[in-house]
């Protein structure tokens, strides 16, 4: 359980930072899609790209 909080844990700090500008659903969108990329097997830098990606699309 450690090392799963310590691999997402940059991931949810990023999303609360976040939350403040771009309101807690899409702040929790992100930071789920990331999580769920990274345990698909992407790197963290990967599915931070995918969620950029996919904000820009959506918005």
């Amino acid at each position: 359980m450690e090392q799963v909080l310590q691999t997402i844990g940059p991931s949810v700090h990023d999303g609360l930072s976040e939350a403040m500008y771009r309101g807690v659903p899409q702040a929790m969108t992100r930071t789920s899609a990331i999580s769920y990329l990274m345990g698909a097997g992407y790197s963290r830098e990967a599915a931070q790209q995918f969620a950029r990606a996919w904000e820009q699309q959506f918005s």
